[in-house]
């Protein structure tokens, strides 16, 4: 009995000695919650212990401070290629603000835009506009209007939304880091739609049961320029008055490529009869490039408009990879490596088949071809998509269809 009592009044004293601790350190942290001497707190120990601010991806409307990612703390030079957007996007333009590169792009998810220059690592939301679920951004080249494009929740409405991106202002002389998106509306279910770059202006397809319309939008006033009993086509504005008809390519069906111009309607056979045709024409409207279906494949050619000549590209790739220089005889392309075989382009559309592409570049005067970058070379696989130039043509932008992110290029 006198050992269990010994016992006893041992573990009494060990807990009324753990008991002081414990009190000590606590009347330490009441009041003006510091931390312990070697800087943990209690609550860093439990999820419910900390009472602080918790970070949000959306700021309320009016918060001043942007959400900024970059490469660990501080924006640093970026790689020759490297990864711009942390998030799926959905649409991007690059342009030039007081001599500095800068791309912007939209976030698919929230439709908030981002803004990265292009000399630096990390982006920075700019606007806190949401639209939920944007599967297509298209920009105007000075990075202040866009279009985005999206599902209503029956799944069968397609929305396109005009935005245009305003500073807001708390007074006179302060102006908040937040932009506003002004919004309108273009009509329900257009079904394919370009922004000519340098106007603004928007061309756009809207079908019915007899057939297809194109109209023109300049400042959202709709003009109807052509009228066809053929609705599956896609859009794309070759320069300011000239937009490209190209078929929707199939590698089951023969292929149209024609020139629409914008300001009397006159309509111009370029391309026919090709299976699975995907084109896009140079700035000046005298070159394209273009690809067609071959047997479990594909080939990639230019044609020159004004001698009718076509002839095979020495890479191998789908219209769709690649992008004209404005100013040169030169084409930049996503080009895969070892495509297997399938019906091509539908496989690809079809996300049934994803490419592991290199960047090349393409003189189509002189027929040379230069490597850019292979991506697996630094550890990472592009399927390149969407590809576009800063306007001093130092970068590539593109989108790898992988994941939807965003990359850059210093060529």
């Amino acid at each position: 009995m006198k050992t269990i009592f010994k016992i006893l009044i041992i573990l009494i004293v060990l807990c009324l000695i753990a008991f002081g601790v414990f009190w000590f350190f606590g009347q330490r942290g009441a009041g003006d919650e510091s931390p312990f001497s070697d800087g943990v707190s209690i609550g860093d120990f439990f999820p419910f212990g900390t009472t602080g601010n918790t970070p949000t991806d959306n700021p309320p409307p009016g918060d001043t401070t942007p959400n900024t990612t970059s490469t660990g703390n501080v924006a640093t030079q970026p790689a020759r290629f490297w990864q711009i957007s942390s998030e799926p996007q959905s649409g991007a333009i690059a342009f030039i603000a007081t001599g500095t590169p800068y791309v912007r792009y939209t976030d698919k998810a929230t439709g908030n835009v981002f803004e990265s220059k292009l000399t630096l690592t990390g982006s920075t939301r700019i606007s806190n506009t949401t639209v939920p679920k944007v599967y297509e951004s298209l920009w105007q080249n000075n990075g202040k209007m866009l279009v985005m494009r999206y599902l209503t929740s029956d799944r069968e409405t397609i929305k396109s939304i005009v935005g245009t991106l305003t500073k807001m202002a708390t007074s006179s002389s302060e102006e908040i880091a937040f932009q506003e998106v002004k919004t309108s509306f273009l009509p329900d279910n257009i079904q394919s739609l370009s922004v000519e770059p340098t106007t603004g202006a928007i061309a756009y397809l809207v079908t019915n049961d007899t057939g297809g319309r194109v109209f023109v939008a300049t400042a959202q006033t709709p003009k109807q320029v052509y009228e066809s009993a053929v609705k599956d086509f896609n859009l794309g504005w070759v320069n300011k008055t000239t937009i490209a008809l190209n078929s929707k390519p199939s590698s089951v069906t023969p292929g149209q490529f024609y020139f629409l111009k914008s300001d009397t309607g006159a309509l111009s056979r370029v391309l026919s009869g090709l299976t699975g045709l995907s084109a896009i024409a140079n700035a000046s409207s005298s070159q394209v490039i273009y690809s067609e279906s071959t047997n479990g494949g594909f080939q990639t050619s230019m044609f020159d408009i004004k001698t009718g000549a076509a002839s095979p590209l020495t890479i191998k790739t789908l219209a769709d990879k690649c992008v004209w220089s404005a100013k040169r005889s030169l084409v930049y392309c996503g080009v895969p490596k070892s495509p297997s075989s399938g019906r091509y382009p539908d496989d690809w559309y079809q996300g049934r088949v994803s490419f592991d592409d290199a960047i090349w570049q393409i003189d189509t005067v002189s027929g040379t071809t230069k490597l850019l970058i292979d991506p697996e070379t630094v550890g990472v696989s592009i399927d390149a998509t969407n590809l576009s130039l800063d306007p001093n043509e130092q970068y590539v932008i593109l989108t790898n269809k992988k994941d939807s992110r965003l990359w850059g290029l210093k060529i």
